[in-house]
């Protein structure tokens, strides 16, 4: 059962533990309170403790949807929640009018490389030194359901 939801503010503190958790480069909290109100946002809801144990921020151009964040609880990976929240999004979004995903990942995580290999996301080129803490390339790449760019 996905419970995937649209995000809504009294998840924010919620959803920056999350954050926190998973990424030494985190955003401020304000940053996480703009995306939410100029991004969409959604979260992934525990099917028996309705607990929110992810979240995916991602923002609307033309007919591409960028992921901007997107993160799973630490006690919760590999359980296939990533996958769940990806699906209902690229569902969603599909359904909507898009045809084309893009989001960065660092370079050394193989297990979201992957994670996004899995729905077709192919590597598209690095972007050096994208992230901060640590210093890191991070690799673009894109989900392309119409033409070829």
């Amino acid at each position: 059962m996905n419970l995937t939801r649209q995000m809504i503010e009294e998840d924010l503190e919620a959803v920056y533990q999350i954050e926190l958790e998973n990424e030494f480069d985190t955003w401020p909290f304000s940053a996480f309170k703009i995306a939410f109100s100029m991004e969409d946002s959604y979260v992934m809801i525990h099917p028996e403790t309705f607990a929110i144990i992810g979240f995916l921020f991602g923002y609307q151009s033309l007919d591409e949807f960028n992921i901007s964040n997107v993160a799973i609880s630490k006690s919760y990976h590999n359980q296939g929640f990533g996958s769940q929240i990806m699906e209902y999004v690229i569902n969603k979004k599909v359904k909507e009018g898009s045809n084309k995903f893009f989001l960065e990942v660092r370079v050394t995580n193989q297990v979201a490389i992957h994670l996004y290999e899995k729905f077709g996301f192919k590597k598209l080129y690095i972007r050096r030194e994208y992230y901060q803490n640590p210093i890191e390339d991070a690799q673009v790449m894109g989900l392309l359901l119409a033409e070829e760019i």
